[in-house]
């Protein structure tokens, strides 16, 4: 059976029942380059609750992935373009890599490195995985003819899908292992601007339309309220991409 995206599944009959979970599904399947894919065998009582828990980081990747990655393809279907013809398809997502201190998207599937002394495991951290799949969303979204894709724009563009799944303008805390923002979006005392703060990085040139998009989304929570606001700065944001 497939589990809905709260993780319920159903099964006829009135005894418990044994769950085998997996990550593969219809929306997201999940490889692992290294360590071995995690099993369980979980008791499932009507009614009941299962808990599917690793501790080895290469498990535990996989696992986390699979769910940021549902849930960024969630987010998107309900707030952004439910009927995009990519979120139909499955997302392949690739963690523990070969590398270190990264992540990154082909434009269609997303790939994460593991931990080292350094970097956190970036299958791990939730918004590196909304991020990612941001790229992949802004590459799968551009009119064609009309529009071409920019690296630097595709940064702001991505942060920015991540700062709205959380709700923070934060991006990347725990990349190094720290509360840190690995960037943030609305830096106190600090607004990036065009052409400023353009960078040979496409990662800080990307704070300027990450920043100018949040500072949009303060201001028409101010005026519209919190609900309204935030959907109007998701309609537009989408415009952009």
């Amino acid at each position: 059976v497939t589990s809905d995206l709260e993780g319920n599944v159903s099964w006829t009959g009135t005894a418990a029942t044994s769950v085998l979970p997996g990550l593969t599904g219809p929306r997201v399947a999940v490889t692992s380059d290294a360590g071995s894919a995690p099993t369980a065998s979980l008791t499932l009582a009507p009614n009941g609750t299962a808990v599917w828990s690793v501790t080895a980081e290469a498990e535990e990747a996989q696992l986390a992935a699979f769910v940021y990655a549902n849930v960024a393809k969630q987010f998107t279907k309900t707030h952004l373009n439910p009927g995009l013809a990519f979120l139909e398809q499955q997302l392949s997502v690739t963690v523990n890599e070969a590398g270190n201190c990264n992540a990154y998207s082909t434009g269609n599937d997303i790939h994460f490195f593991p931990r080292d002394q350094q970097c956190e495991n970036t299958g791990l951290l939730a918004d590196v995985v909304y991020h990612e799949f941001g790229h992949s969303l802004h590459a799968n979204s551009l009119v064609r003819g009309a529009g071409q894709f920019d690296s630097a724009l595709s940064e702001g563009l991505a942060d920015f899908l991540a700062a709205s799944i959380t709700g923070d303008h934060g991006m990347g805390r725990g990349f190094f292992f720290t509360n840190e923002a690995l960037r943030d979006i609305d830096p106190a005392n600090r607004e990036a601007r065009w052409p400023n703060d353009k960078s040979t990085d496409p990662h800080a040139t990307g704070e300027i339309i990450g920043g100018a998009l949040w500072d949009m989304r303060k201001a028409l929570i101010t005026k519209l309220g919190n609900t309204a606001g935030v959907a109007q700065t998701l309609k537009l944001y989408y415009a952009v991409m």
